[in-house]
């Protein structure tokens, strides 16, 4: 370019245009809140002339704020007619909601299998608070979900997504009130440099603890961190029904651990380490003899693939043995799965292929029988910790692994 043929106003205006754009490109996001993307309990059901208020809890804070959608197994396209975003005050009512757009437009239609981002939108959003996303749908399936709730969901007839207060409705049969299409919020210029992973099954995503109130572990573990100089976030990958090695047994329990850990793990933005807390359903949702049947090996192999990938994506990677779970009902338990939850976590306190591990299994269990939960830990099906449980898990974790 022959920048002598250029007027000076010209030239300033162009790279201020440069330097802008290379400003927004590399702008560090960071995921606050994540869901991992399964099929719905009800794929086929419809959502027509809907309003869906999603709420979610944060963990990191920012001043810039975009959301990612996923049509992840929807079979045809979907659109979102509107989306906004806003504060929550209580129950279903929020604060005065901003537009979120896609390209500048106010709708979006995401490709079978797909994802998308919205635009960058200017918005205070503060670590651990709740934050609603209303997404406008005029006709679409509820194909693409996350079972847990770890927060709550609202519906209401017609277009009230841009509304603070909504007359709620029952949502879409057979949904099971899940987060629908709403997969993660990521956050600018928030003080993090990195985010950790709880990749794990249902204790890691909450089931037991109190829902609506921030209360799974990977929320207790960020809590922790106010105290500390641990300058990253945490987002929850867990799917409860998750397995490892298998696909999950109801297909609303995900794609099985080897399968989805890149989707939910290396391919986040800006993450530096995960946590995995995964296994207990590859043991308890089987038995020998069975086709599905797993073995200690397997489950080892399963874990070591994982271990591999983290550090080919340069990530650092950390493990809890598996809880007690003796007394789980419906043929979950049995003493000779206990033989095989000890062997994957004799294993888990040998490896050396992680880079750190929690006895997890000796923070929770009952000292008159370590072969259950202790019952201030149990949340009543001996399986899933409840409050004070999700509690001890971050408490068991080493802040001195995220100071670096």
């Amino acid at each position: 370019m022959n920048s002598a043929r250029w007027p000076a106003a010209v030239l300033l205006g162009f790279f201020t245009f440069i330097a802008n754009g290379a400003r927004a490109e590399n702008k560090a996001w960071i995921p606050t809140w994540y869901a991992s993307p399964a099929i719905s309990a009800n794929p086929a059901a419809r959502i027509e002339d809907m309003t869906i208020r999603q709420i979610v809890h944060t963990t990191a804070g920012g001043t810039e704020v975009r959301i990612k959608l996923s049509n992840a197994y929807g079979t045809v396209p979907l659109r979102i007619d509107q989306a906004f975003i806003a504060n929550r005050r209580s129950g279903s009512t929020t604060d005065p909601a901003s537009q979120l757009r896609f390209d500048g437009s106010a709708n979006v239609v995401i490709p079978a299998g797909g994802y998308v981002l919205s635009d960058p939108l200017s918005f205070n959003v503060k670590p651990q608070t709740d934050v609603a996303v209303s997404l406008y749908v005029s006709n679409a399936a509820a194909s693409t979900a996350h079972l847990q709730q770890r927060s709550n969901i609202y519906f209401a007839h017609g277009n009230v997504a841009g509304q603070s207060e909504i007359a709620t409705a029952a949502g879409p049969e057979n949904t099971w009130a899940s987060w629908l299409f709403l997969s993660e919020i990521e956050v600018a210029d928030s003080g993090k440099v990195g985010t950790l992973v709880a990749f794990g099954d249902s204790i890691t995503d909450g089931l037991g603890t109190t829902s609506d109130t921030g209360s799974s572990w990977p929320d207790r573990l960020f809590e922790r961190m106010k105290s500390a100089p641990a300058r990253i976030s945490v987002i929850n990958a867990g799917i409860t029904g998750n397995r490892l090695t298998r696909p999950g047994q109801w297909p609303p329990f995900g794609d099985m651990g080897l399968i989805r850990f890149d989707r939910d793990v290396t391919n986040q933005p800006n993450v530096t380490s995960v946590f995995v807390l995964i296994g207990i359903n590859d043991i308890g949702q089987t038995a020998e003899g069975r086709s599905d049947y797993v073995s200690p090996e397997e489950i080892e192999s399963g874990l070591s693939q994982l271990a591999a990938r983290a550090h080919e994506h340069g990530l650092r990677i950390y493990i809890g043995t598996l809880l007690p779970f003796k007394g789980a009902k419906d043929g979950y338990y049995s003493d000779d799965k206990n033989i095989l939850r000890h062997a994957v976590n004799d294993w888990i306190r040998q490896n050396r292929q992680m880079d750190g591990f929690v006895d997890l299994d000796k923070a929770l269990r009952d000292p008159k029988d370590p072969e259950q939960l202790r019952p201030e830990y149990d949340s009543g099906d001996h399986l899933h910790p409840n409050n004070s449980g999700a509690q001890a898990i971050a408490d068991a974790i080493p802040l001195n692994w995220f100071r670096r």
